[in-house]
């Protein structure tokens, strides 16, 4: 849809010929961008509980303890392995025992070199979490406040599916966004369940979801998105 001027209003109309030659009012759009965004239900006492959360789980693990681990383990595995072989050239094992004990530690160490090529260079912090549900809270109130360049962005990025049918306006939430709102929700009700070690285990189960959400491609390209356009004030 592209904008028009008329009568001091600014109105938007799909210039295709086989387009309903229907409009809407620049407020409307605007109105409806801001509910979707208001649906972020946080405020600071969430920010910091979430960070707090996070943060006391993430000391639990130290992310160089971890690849050490993993490391120490494939170690092993060749050793395991050389020990495999030798055992079947002594003839101290059959040649059937000795595949099935060579799959095993080969399905091991295939497994162990995915983990670490697959965790990340820059772990996970609280300050990293902390930034970014900060943008997501006082998304909405920059909206209001943009100018029209950075209001088209973050529709751009934290909205889908956008439809105008006859004066209404149908928004869908970004699936980073989704994303990001469904594992908060999960946050939030760990919040108020007592202390114990089920809860303790839950919690590292949400932060692992976090990070997973704020490692996908497409959240990355949201947040390096918002973080251009908050950073421009």
């Amino acid at each position: 849809m592209i904008a028009e001027k008329h009568k001091g209003y600014v109105y938007y109309r799909c210039q295709a010929v086989d387009c309903p030659p229907n409009s809407i009012r620049e407020e409307k759009l605007e109105t409806a961008v801001e509910r979707l965004l208001r649906d972020i239900k946080l405020c600071d006492r969430d920010v910091a509980a979430i960070t707090d959360q996070v943060d006391q789980c993430l000391k639990e693990e130290d992310p160089a303890k971890l690849r050490r681990g993993r490391q120490l383990q494939l170690d092993n595995i060749d050793k395991r392995l050389d020990k495999l072989t030798d055992a079947l050239l002594d003839e101290l094992i059959d040649k059937e025992t000795f595949k099935q004990r060579q799959e095993t530690l080969l399905l091991d160490q295939i497994r162990l070199r995915r983990e670490l090529a697959e965790q990340p260079e820059k772990a996970l912090s609280a300050d990293i979490v902390r930034q970014f549900l900060e943008r997501l809270k006082n998304l909405a109130e920059h909206y209001v406040s943009a100018p029209p360049a950075e209001k088209r962005e973050i529709v751009e990025i934290t909205t889908s599916n956008r439809k105008v049918i006859n004066k209404t306006v149908y928004l869908e939430p970004s699936k980073w966004l989704t994303d990001t709102q469904q594992t908060l929700g999960v946050l939030y009700g760990a919040q108020s369940r007592p202390t114990s070690r089920t809860r303790h285990r839950d919690t590292k189960k949400n932060i692992k979801q976090i990070q997973e959400v704020l490692e996908s491609e497409e959240t990355r390209k949201a947040v390096s998105g918002l973080d251009k356009i908050f950073g421009q004030n």
